[in-house]
C-alpha cells in the first residue's frame, strides 16, 4: 500500500505535464491573427489568440482570448489598495461559447504563473468609475450557444514577480490561454 501513492504521484505529474506539453504545442501550432501584439519586454500578451477549450466529450466548448494585459493595473479605488509587496495585474478578457450546450465561466476558474511557478488566482478589486465604465468586471456568467462576455480579471502578484502565463483552469483542467513575456520557467 506504500508504494501506491509515489505511484499515483508520478502518474498525476506525468498526465500534468503531458497536458502542459500539448496546450504548448496546440498554442505553437495556432496562427495568430491579424493584429497580434508581440511585446514581451512590457509584459503585454505575446501570442493573444483565441484558445479553443474541449468539453468532456471533445468538442469545442469555449473560445477564450486574452485581449490585453495591465501590468501594473493602477485602476482601483481607494478601497483595494494592495497590500505592501503587491501589485495588481489585470488581464481584459473574452470568452465565447462555440458549442452547442450552455456553458458557465467563472472569473475562478483563470490564474496567473510567474516565472518561478508560483500561481495567483483573481481576486475582487473595487475599479474606479472610468475603468468600471470602460469595460466591466468578469462575471461568473452562463453562456448560451453563440454567446460571449468580456470583462476585467485582477490578479494580486508580488511587486519582484515577473508573470510569464495566464491559465484557464475549470474542474481539474489546466489551460494555457496567452504567454504574458518574461522568461520560461526554469525547470531542473
Amino acid at each position: 500500500m506504500s508504494i501506491r501513492r509515489p505511484i499515483l504521484a508520478l502518474l498525476l505529474m506525468l498526465g500534468l505535464m503531458a497536458g502542459t506539453v500539448a496546450t504548448t504545442v496546440a498554442q505553437d501550432s495556432a496562427t495568430p491573427e491579424a493584429g497580434t501584439t508581440d511585446k514581451t519586454a512590457t509584459g503585454e500578451v505575446v501570442d493573444n489568440v483565441a484558445i479553443e477549450v474541449i468539453d468532456e466529450s471533445g468538442k469545442p466548448a469555449l473560445a477564450i482570448t486574452v485581449n490585453e494585459t495591465t501590468d501594473p493595473f493602477e485602476d482601483y479605488s481607494e478601497y483595494s489598495t494592495p497590500d505592501r509587496g503587491y501589485r495588481l495585474v489585470a488581464l481584459e478578457v473574452t470568452a465565447e461559447n462555440i458549442g452547442n450546450r450552455t456553458t458557465e465561466i467563472s472569473p475562478y476558474d483563470f490564474i496567473l504563473r510567474d516565472e518561478q511557478g508560483f500561481i495567483y488566482a483573481s481576486t475582487y478589486v473595487s475599479r474606479t468609475d472610468e475603468s468600471e465604465k470602460a469595460i466591466p468586471d468578469f462575471e461568473t456568467t452562463e453562456l448560451a450557444e453563440g454567446d460571449s462576455v468580456e470583462g476585467i480579471l485582477v490578479f494580486a502578484v508580488p511587486t519582484e514577480a515577473t508573470i510569464v502565463d495566464a491559465f484557464y483552469a475549470p474542474s481539474g483542467r489546466l489551460i494555457t490561454i496567452a504567454t504574458l513575456g518574461g522568461d520560461a520557467i526554469n525547470e531542473q
